[in-house]
């Protein structure tokens, strides 16, 4: 058995129609095989979004606020001057950071 993080390091050492993913939340052992041991909705359902369950209502102001805050806040922790910057996420997908940075999106334009 061969691991690796990325599949680079696989090559000249196997045969890569023999390579297999190992996908989130799971783990291999020669005893069990595959093993999943976190299972969560959003890695599950293509259609989660706890941002818009009861409580969970949020103004587009109160988002445009929190963004330019966190925005400047980080700038300025840099010992930068503040200026607004394109804003990228990064992340799995259907992961709950990337489906509320699109949520943003959407609802801000």
């Amino acid at each position: 058995y061969v691991f690796s993080s990325e599949l680079k390091g696989l090559v000249g050492q196997v045969d890569p129609s023999t390579v297999v993913a190992i996908p989130p939340g799971h783990y291999w052992t020669p005893e069990e095989g595959l093993v999943c041991f976190y299972n969560p909705d959003w890695l599950r359902k293509d259609d989660y979004e706890p941002w818009k369950e009861e409580g969970h209502e949020i103004t587009e102001e109160e988002i445009r606020e929190e963004f330019t805050k966190a925005v400047r806040d980080a700038q300025l922790a840099q010992g930068g001057e503040y200026r607004p910057i394109p804003t990228y996420t990064v992340g799995m997908e259907n992961s709950p950071d990337v489906m509320a940075a699109k949520a943003v999106v959407e609802a801000l334009g």
